[in-house]
């Protein structure tokens, strides 16, 4: 009688904390969904054709986001040619031809740990100040897609 009432008090605490998982997920989802719904809905009939193919005038106030829209695919594009190579030679550098144990795969592995634990925005004020002020690149495309993305 008591195995049972103590397995019965399991199944009800487990089915309890199963509930309280359940609702905080619930919670953080619709915490996140909130915002998201209030841009969409606030922006979604500011949205239209003429303002995504016109160019923004009055210093961005009005107009549209074409040359955004433009410079935006154009820095992606440059940092993808830049960082695509360099990352598929290093894949292939750690998974075919160093071995795990090596010197090299340590120290290739520390600095891959390295680099994804810097905010990406670190990277970028490097580049602005690597790049645009001590290159002289100045604002450019070049500059914006950097060789750190």
């Amino acid at each position: 009688m008591l195995n049972a009432s103590l397995h019965n008090l399991r199944y009800w605490r487990g089915q309890l904390s199963r509930g309280m998982l359940f609702l905080i997920v619930a919670l953080a989802v619709v915490a996140m969904l909130l915002p998201v719904g209030d841009v969409v809905w606030h922006g979604l009939p500011a949205l239209s054709w003429d303002f995504i193919t016109t160019n923004p005038s009055d210093a961005g106030r009005s107009g549209g986001i074409a040359s955004i829209l433009a410079s935006t695919g154009l820095i992606v594009s440059v940092s993808l040619v830049t960082a695509v190579p360099v990352a598929f030679g290093t894949a292939l550098l750690l998974s075919e031809y160093l071995p795990p144990t090596a010197l090299a795969t340590s120290l290739i592995r520390g600095s891959l740990d390295i680099l994804a634990g810097v905010p990406s925005v670190v990277f970028g004020l490097f580049g602005l100040a690597l790049l645009c002020r001590q290159f002289g690149l100045g604002y450019s495309i070049l500059a914006g897609g950097r060789m750190f993305p």
